[in-house]
């Protein structure tokens, strides 16, 4: 099962992965279009590539000013504008009051997917997140625990490695005698 596959729930699963998340996040423009063209089940869906990079932009522009908790009105302005795209009925009964979306297009579905799995982009602290950056290489991690700070062993042993240098670097300067 495909990437694209599972990124627009095409394999009938019930919630988004963020491993898929962060696997899409972290492809080239080229790795998109190839997904696209290996996949059997998304062309017949979304009519070309070039509308699966301009998702693959948005999402990583999203990703990117939540990271930085900058410009968060206009990340608030384009998910609401993408939200609009969507049809919508409410409906009151017994219950309740319900509010439904329905995208019909697979990237809106996506928006939606993305937009409602709340700690996916925006846990309310940072420990609540399932998607994260890599505190080295600034990849994109899908966390497995809230305590993952790195992508890989060699990205936590490059950055420790550094931490000891400089800690050795200012134990020498300080080590110097008066008399």
């Amino acid at each position: 099962m495909g990437t694209l596959d599972r990124l627009f729930k095409l394999d009938d699963q019930v919630e988004l992965d963020p491993y898929v998340v962060v696997s899409f996040l972290n492809s080239s423009e080229d790795e998109i279009r190839d997904m696209y063209e290996r996949s059997t089940k998304i062309k017949p869906k979304i009519a070309s590539s070039d509308d699966l990079v301009q998702f693959h932009k948005e999402l990583k522009w999203v990703m990117e000013t939540i990271w930085q908790k900058e410009n968060l009105k206009k990340v608030e302005e384009f998910l609401s504008t993408k939200l609009n795209e969507m049809h919508h009925k409410v409906s009151i009964d017994d219950e309740g009051l319900f509010t439904q979306l329905r995208a019909d297009e697979p990237i809106l579905e996506a928006w939606l997917n993305i937009m409602t799995d709340s700690n996916l982009l925006y846990g309310s602290n940072s420990e609540r997140k399932k998607v994260s950056k890599c505190e080295w290489c600034g990849k994109w991690l899908a966390r497995k625990r809230s305590t993952r700070r790195f992508c890989s062993n060699q990205c936590r042993n490059m950055y420790y490695n550094i931490e000891k240098r400089k800690s050795r670097k200012s134990v020498k300067d300080k080590n110097f005698f008066t008399l």
